[in-house]
């Protein structure tokens, strides 16, 4: 349990060096020639945004999707007749990883594809402010009652995750770091102006 809570400690320190940043660091803007641009200046807040997005993506694919995909193809599901309830628990669980049947796994290529293709950065906001959700609720609801962590697999479980919950953390984190962090780049008011796209959704 000292494990979970150093975890979920680490977290929110991590969390509330946000707004800290926010407000103590000006964004300098450089100009360019290139494709980098936006209104003659270099699009600094985009460009890290692109290379979070693709590092997340890349550590993703590797190590939780095609280790899935490969499970998923190795499985014969064609006698199901004759398979047991776990083993098509088992197909059903990995055939959900796969295809991002899960909202969480979902929502975060999402939130990495609009951070890479939303250059003018006019929606990642608002997606930020929803993965902030459910990434946090899923770090507080998930990590207090947790039984595979302790100080033995401390760092694996942070870098790579344990099997079948691979990347369990790290997807998480980046989830609630990273969507904080857009969700706190708004330069109106953050709260008031999610409302309000909540309000035009529904």
């Amino acid at each position: 349990m000292t494990a979970n809570f150093l975890l979920l400690l680490i977290t929110f320190i991590c969390l509330l060096s946000i707004p800290l940043l926010k407000y103590s660091i000006k964004w300098r803007k450089y100009k360019s020639d290139d494709w980098l641009l936006k209104n003659n200046k270099l699009n600094l807040k985009w460009i890290i945004n692109l290379i979070i997005g693709v590092t997340f993506l890349i550590y993703f694919l590797t190590i939780r999707w095609l280790p899935d995909l490969k499970n998923l193809k190795t499985m014969d599901i064609k006698h199901s007749v004759g398979m047991s309830d776990y083993e098509l628990y088992k197909y059903s669980y990995t055939y959900s990883k796969v295809f991002l049947l899960d909202w969480c796994p979902f929502f975060s290529i999402i939130f990495a594809i609009i951070a890479i293709f939303d250059r003018k950065m006019r929606i990642i906001h608002f997606f930020g402010f929803i993965v902030f959700c459910f990434g946090t609720l899923t770090i507080i609801g998930g990590f207090i009652e947790n039984k595979n962590l302790n100080w033995s697999n401390f760092f694996e479980y942070v870098t790579i995750g344990i099997k079948p919950n691979s990347i369990y953390f790290g997807l998480h984190f980046f989830m609630a770091f990273f969507g904080l962090y857009n969700f706190a780049l708004l330069k109106k008011d953050p709260l008031k102006t999610n409302f309000n796209f909540l309000c035009y959704l529904f």
